[in-house]
């Protein structure tokens, strides 16, 4: 025995509504085909706006890294001595003889 809501949905005519969630389940169908199948669908959407945004800012991070100058020899070698690394075992001072670390 039928259920006679069914019976009475299916008896009358579709609304726009329906039939427009219909078609959208069709082409999401199709577009999920697609996918499996690797071809392209309208429907299919590779990347967000947001993750698309993101990886043209990598792009670009990228290309600016890839032709940034180089330091010069001459000049830069006093400002990265590595004589200056500081451990945790001698004293430094700070401002009004606090001290920083030890």
């Amino acid at each position: 025995m039928t259920n006679p809501y069914l019976r009475a949905r299916e008896s009358r005519p579709k609304s726009e509504r329906e039939m427009l969630y219909e078609r959208i389940a069709q082409e999401c169908g199709e577009a999920w085909l697609a996918a499996k199948e690797g071809r392209p669908h309208p429907r299919l959407c590779d990347k967000t706006p947001r993750q698309r945004t993101q990886e043209l800012r990598t792009i670009r991070n990228a290309q600016e890294a890839a032709f940034y100058p180089q330091l010069p020899d001459e000049g830069w070698g006093d400002a990265f001595k590595l004589d200056d690394i500081r451990d945790y075992t001698d004293r430094h001072y700070g401002a009004g003889g606090a001290e920083r670390q030890e």
